[in-house]
């Protein structure tokens, strides 16, 4: 099960993801002035990891001060 608490980014920051077309590195996170969204991370916030394995940080997002992994996505009982 995940761990689902804010964790702080003095604390430390998610882990890089290990394929670059897997969701799993998107986060609900909160900045410094009372937001929350959902960003992804790569070696930075809403940075692009590069089909070649390079990072882009071209539009990295300044300003997280905590994240938490995102819920399982909801799935009808059968």
């Amino acid at each position: 099960m995940k761990e689902m608490r804010w964790i702080p980014m003095e604390e430390r920051v998610p882990e890089n993801p290990k394929d670059w077309r897997d969701n799993s590195n998107r986060y609900l996170v909160f900045s410094d002035y009372g937001e929350q969204s959902v960003l992804e991370w790569c070696d930075g916030w809403n940075c692009s990891l590069l089909s070649d394995g390079t990072i882009n940080k071209e539009y990295e997002i300044k300003g997280v001060v905590a994240w938490m992994p995102l819920p399982e996505p909801y799935r009808k009982e059968k």
